[in-house]
């Protein structure tokens, strides 16, 4: 369990680092890259029953997530990207525990 913790916190760590100006395009792709892996999260929370194999695989995917988002820290966010992510990443959270109780 704590390593589904440690996940999250690497993504809030990585971008609150960030700059304040303007926006990126790479920013906007890589968001709505993460939204897709959250989505698959929030689908194997709402399964109920969840292998390993399917952990596996959407653990893997976010830890792609976490080092493409490590390589935009350089990229200028907007408000609105920053608030966008934060509601992304308290959805992965919200997943991750509801996968938790089912375990």
């Amino acid at each position: 369990m704590k390593k589904y913790q440690t996940i999250p916190l690497l993504l809030i760590l990585t971008f609150a680092l960030l700059a304040c100006s303007g926006g990126s395009p790479k920013v906007d792709s890589f968001l709505d890259s993460y939204e897709n892996v959250i989505e698959g999260f929030e689908d194997m929370a709402e399964k109920g029953s969840i292998s390993i194999q399917d952990m596996n695989k959407m653990n893997t995917k976010n830890i792609a997530m976490a080092s493409e988002g490590t390589k935009l820290q350089s990229e200028e966010w907007t408000d609105a990207q920053r608030k966008q992510y934060l509601e992304l990443t308290n959805r992965f959270s919200k997943a991750m525990f509801k996968i938790s109780e089912n375990m």
